[in-house]
This record gives C-alpha cells, sequence and structure tokens, in this order.
C-alpha cells in the first residue's frame, strides 16, 4: 500500500503528458529565491482571483519530492518538478462552464512571475 506521500507525489505521472504544465518563457533561479518556503501564490481566471496561498503550505516539500522521485527516474541539473495545486486544490470550474478561446488562467508565484494560459474548450455542455 502507497504510504499518504505516496499518494500525494504519484499524482506527478499524471501531471507528466504533453501539454500539461505550460512553463515559461523563462525559469527562475534559485539564488533569485531566498526561502522557496515563503513565496505568496495567486491563480485566477481572466483577472478574477480565485486561490491565494503560501508555498510554505505544501504537505510534501521540495526535499521529500526529489527524494522520492530521484528513486524512479532521473533528476538532472535543471530538471523542473511541478509540486502540485495549491489552496482549494486547484482551479475548478462547474462542468456547465464553457471556456472561450478568450478565457485563460493566470498562476503567480511571488518572486518567480506570473503564467497565463489560454483555453479553448472542447467539451460538450449538455443542458
Amino acid at each position: 500500500d502507497p504510504t499518504f506521500e505516496e499518494l500525494l507525489i504519484t499524482s506527478y505521472y499524471g501531471r507528466g503528458t504533453d501539454g500539461f504544465g505550460p512553463l515559461g518563457p523563462y525559469i527562475t533561479s534559485k539564488e533569485a529565491v531566498d526561502d522557496p518556503y515563503n513565496l505568496l501564490m495567486l491563480s485566477r481566471h481572466n483577472e478574477k482571483q480565485l486561490d491565494r496561498s503560501f508555498t510554505g503550505a505544501m504537505i510534501v516539500g521540495i526535499e521529500k519530492s526529489i527524494e522520492y522521485l530521484s528513486g524512479f527516474m532521473t533528476l538532472s541539473p535543471g530538471s523542473i518538478i511541478h509540486m502540485g495545486t495549491m489552496g482549494i486544490d486547484g482551479i475548478t470550474f462547474a462542468e456547465d462552464v464553457k471556456l472561450g478561446a478568450n478565457d485563460y488562467v493566470e498562476i503567480e508565484i511571488e518572486k518567480v512571475g506570473i503564467l497565463r494560459t489560454y483555453f479553448d474548450d472542447k467539451r460538450e455542455i449538455f443542458s
């Protein structure tokens, strides 16, 4: 049986698909961040704030994630590990909300930057 931490970290498998986890256009160095456990994180949908949290609220920390993942995959200098969701466990939308080509989600991390991702929702919405 997997441990609680393994269950949290193994959701990383689902995040390894092509097109998931957009990055860039820049990556911040660790020298630019004094304390990775004291960064404000915000998520917004079309400028409306959805969530606010701090990196210090992570259930599984950076070191534990690196230790676990390096047990079954090669982590090289510069490897990027997506650490998961924040606050309300990510951004959720009601099933009947249709996202158009101009809808976007922004994730902001203090001292790192803002990443904006646009969506063109292909789901069929049933009434």
